[in-house]
């Protein structure tokens, strides 16, 4: 089964993001939370993280890539990389709506 899913992100004053997704594997809603990495504008969500949430007592650790769609600046192009060979895991797109991140991903 391919995975299709929705997810929001709010950005911390630190820097981080903390937020909720869900998806058709799923029947609730799992906690992700994701780190920037320090080279990164604290304030913007284009950026790079380190992201991490729990799945069936399973933690799972991914590379998180937000950057501005080139067709409409107005969206934003997310992609969970693997960490150990950096292959795309899942692909997303979004919008902000009152300083959340708000979009739905599927499994590349």
């Amino acid at each position: 089964m391919k995975i299709n899913g929705t997810f929001y992100f709010s950005k911390t004053k630190s820097g981080n993001l903390l937020g909720e997704f869900t998806n058709n594997g799923l029947k609730e809603y799992i906690v992700e939370s994701a780190n920037i990495n320090k080279d990164f504008c604290k304030e913007k969500f284009e950026a790079e993280y380190i992201t991490n949430w729990l799945e069936d007592e399973e933690t799972f650790i991914a590379k998180l890539i937000i950057e501005r769609n080139s067709n409409n600046n107005k969206m934003f192009d997310l992609t969970w990389r693997d960490i150990k060979n950096n292959e795309p895991i899942f692909k997303g797109i979004a919008f902000k709506k009152r300083k959340i991140l708000i979009g739905n991903y599927n499994e590349k």
